[in-house]
């Protein structure tokens, strides 16, 4: 994100100094004639509107969206799956986007294109080493989605707005075969689980440290069973309190 402002702010510069030259013009000059100036004052015209069409055209980032959270992202992606969304290039309205804007469509259409979301988060990694958090971004050449979390095998699961022809797909990340999933990231404008229960798709999930548990795990003293998914199993799934449970909203 501090990219793209930094690169804002240096074109935003230049254009001021274009304007600062171009005033010191208003007489022509020994080694100017009057048409050398006129010229120079319409390439610098030319330039100076170039750099203002650039910089309107930077993707729009926010801070932390208040209410936005990773668990979210990733229930909102399986609204766009379970209804059948629609792929609409450009888009980023529920209902209607493209990949990009699947992400955008839950940030309050704040963001940018597959690459400058990637660009804007200051925590990304490979995808072949996927940590467990719902709702991370992902990315390939000219493309996006999202991490789900993991099915019941503890196969790591995406959804993705592929194309007009296949729309919406819910698929394993390893089955994209064509054109792999390359980086993981977390999206900028989002908030991400550190430790504690919360609940994903009416199932109970542990976070620790970041990451929701898998197997047996002690939490207090007691010990649970999460299953090769990280969801909850047996009778278990009853004892997590409604002080220490959070629910996430869309």
């Amino acid at each position: 994100m501090c990219e793209h402002y930094f690169s804002a702010l240096v074109r935003l510069s230049t254009l001021c100094f274009i304007i600062i030259l171009v005033n010191k013009w208003e007489r022509p000059k020994e080694c100017f004639d009057l048409m050398k100036v006129r010229l120079a004052r319409v390439m610098a015209f030319a330039v100076a509107m170039m750099m203002i069409v650039s910089i309107a055209a930077e993707p729009v980032f926010a801070a932390k969206i208040k209410g936005k959270t990773g668990i979210g992202m990733a229930e909102w992606a399986f609204k766009a799956y379970n209804e059948g969304w629609t792929y609409t290039w450009g888009g980023s309205s529920a209902g209607n986007v493209d990949c990009s804007g699947l992400i955008r469509s839950y940030c309050n259409g704040k963001g940018g294109g597959a690459k400058a979301l990637l660009d804007a988060s200051s925590v990304n990694g490979s995808a072949n080493d996927m940590p467990r958090i719902h709702g991370l971004g992902l990315w390939c050449d000219g493309h996006a989605g999202v991490y789900v979390g993991k099915n019941k095998d503890g196969v790591d699961m995406a959804i993705d707005m592929r194309n007009s022809k296949v729309n919406v797909v819910y698929s394993a990340m390893k089955t994209r075969y064509y054109s792999p999933w390359v980086k993981w990231f977390k999206i900028s404008m989002i908030s991400y689980p550190d430790t504690g229960w919360y609940e994903f798709r009416g199932d109970t999930y542990y976070y620790k440290n970041g990451e929701f548990v898998v197997g047996k795990v002690t939490i207090d003293g007691k010990t649970y069973d999460f299953g090769k998914s990280g969801a909850l199993k047996g009778e278990g799934a009853a004892e997590p309190t409604t002080t220490t449970a959070k629910k996430t909203t869309t």
